[in-house]
């Protein structure tokens, strides 16, 4: 299996009751889930930029990939969190770096599958997905993230309307959401209307995550809608940093491996439920091998 990664690193500056926690972030979480996975064969590479101050949060996870295309910057964003609040985590932005480079030289079609998580909103343009779509056959994940979010002076970020959404949804196979995310991609108001909005586009996956709720899956590409919806697992959660991240990666890992929804939503949801339990790395392994009759 070989997938090519696509987002921005951050540093993530984490505001809770006990005080500062600083962690590696963004595109870090997704990079997380594929190592969570990955077989002997398989072969991961990333577009992302790094700086040096912060490499050594990062190099864990990214020395199992294929660094070749990683952009060296004065200094990565970084990002502060407020999961504490009421509903929606709070999120302020600090260095605010360019988007990544995406080279038209590259050989896309030695991938099984490209994963974009758009971590800034800006990692990428409308543009770059469209060269991808035209020069890939396989499968593309975009998951939307902070494309939902505008910007303003101070760097807090605040829900609105993607700009062109439509071009956004057309040039991807699978699109991931959260539920406030959903209704940044429509002017419509209603959930199932949005929904449907999106599956007038042939061959396309909605994923809504909904955090302790679970999760829910509406595709056409058999030619007839398939909805599958998965609860919530019970956990006591000590962590809601990254679990997204992580789901969309266990699922189109799994996706691109099984074909099968099902088992790709099943296993993505159960992983990150109980990544929720996690307070670090170790614990992250500790839940592998708990795991280890979902995982390949």
């Amino acid at each position: 299996m070989k997938i090519l990664v696509i987002g921005h690193s951050v540093l993530d500056i984490i505001h809770s009751r006990e005080g500062l926690i600083i962690k590696p972030g963004g595109i870090y979480y997704t990079c997380l889930g594929l190592s969570f996975l990955s077989k002997v064969n398989d072969s991961f590479s990333l577009i992302t930029s790094l700086d040096e101050e912060n490499l050594p949060y990062f190099q864990d996870v990214y020395s199992k990939f294929d660094m070749t295309h990683i952009r060296m910057d004065l200094k990565i964003p970084r990002v502060n969190l407020y999961p504490e609040r009421p509903g929606e985590r709070g999120e302020r932005y600090e260095n605010m770096n360019a988007k990544l480079t995406i080279e038209r030289n590259i050989d896309l079609n030695e991938y099984d599958g490209i994963l974009i998580n758009l971590i800034t909103g800006f990692d990428i343009n409308i543009e770059d997905l469209k060269f991808l779509r035209s020069r890939f056959t396989g499968k593309i994940y975009l998951d939307i993230h902070t494309l939902a979010r505008g910007i303003d002076k101070k760097g807090g970020r605040y829900f609105r309307l993607i700009k062109d959404s439509d071009r956004w949804i057309e040039n991807a196979d699978f699109i991931q959401v959260n539920e406030n995310e959903l209704f940044t991609l429509s002017d419509k108001s209603s959930i199932n209307e949005i929904i449907d909005e999106v599956l007038n586009f042939p061959n396309k996956t909605l994923i809504i995550t909904k955090a302790e709720k679970g999760a829910e899956l509406h595709s056409n590409i058999t030619g007839e809608v398939i909805r599958e919806l998965r609860n919530g697992i019970e956990v006591i959660p000590k962590n809601k940093v990254g679990c997204g991240d992580l789901f969309g990666a266990v699922f189109f890992y799994s996706y691109l491996r099984e074909e099968k929804f099902s088992y790709s939503l099943e296993k993505a949801n159960l992983v990150a439920g109980h990544f929720t339990e996690c307070e670090d790395f170790n614990d992250v392994k500790k839940i592998k091998k708990e795991l280890s009759e979902y995982l390949p």
